[in-house]
């Protein structure tokens, strides 16, 4: 029974090929006919492991100026909304925090207490502040604060 002949190649003999298809003096398919070298991929394969690589295939994107201008300004942009992303994120989780630390020094629960008996002076920077209409209401004797934006005719009844 007849069986397959594999071919072993020295690495001398490896480099010797790759070298001259990188100098330029035969082109891949030649150097296979000359060589008696079988094996679609053989080749290749050396030059990719033991070559420069810069006779690999390689995509090459064509583009205009400022198409690339657009993609760098896009990618700086993206950078830094990154980057404000992460110091928000970081803001967010020092103010919870200090929320925490102050609702377990003084023994209340100010989220739930937001805005609870708020002094009238207050009441207008807090207008200020959040841009919205503030409207407390008493219930039972108890401040309910409603943080929300007012109708114009809830407005003027205020007034």
């Amino acid at each position: 029974m007849a069986g397959r002949i594999f071919m072993r190649y020295s690495e001398a003999f490896k480099l010797k090929v790759v070298e001259e298809i990188e100098r330029g003096e035969r082109s891949i398919s030649d150097a296979k006919k000359v060589y008696d070298i079988g094996g679609a991929a053989t080749i290749q394969k050396w030059v990719e492991g033991l070559g420069r690589n810069y006779l690999l295939n390689k995509v090459v994107r064509v583009q205009m100026k400022d198409e690339r201008d657009k993609i760098k300004a896009l990618e700086a942009r993206n950078r830094l909304l990154e980057k404000a992303l992460a110091n928000k994120e970081i803001e967010a989780i020092a103010w919870k925090s200090m929320v925490e630390v102050a609702e377990e020094h003084y023994g209340i629960d100010i989220k739930k207490n937001f805005l609870h008996n708020v002094p009238e002076e207050q009441r207008k920077s807090l207008e200020d502040v959040l841009g919205k209409s503030v409207k407390f209401t008493v219930i039972q004797g108890r401040d309910i604060t409603n943080v929300s934006k007012l109708s114009k005719d809830e407005k003027r009844h205020e007034k």
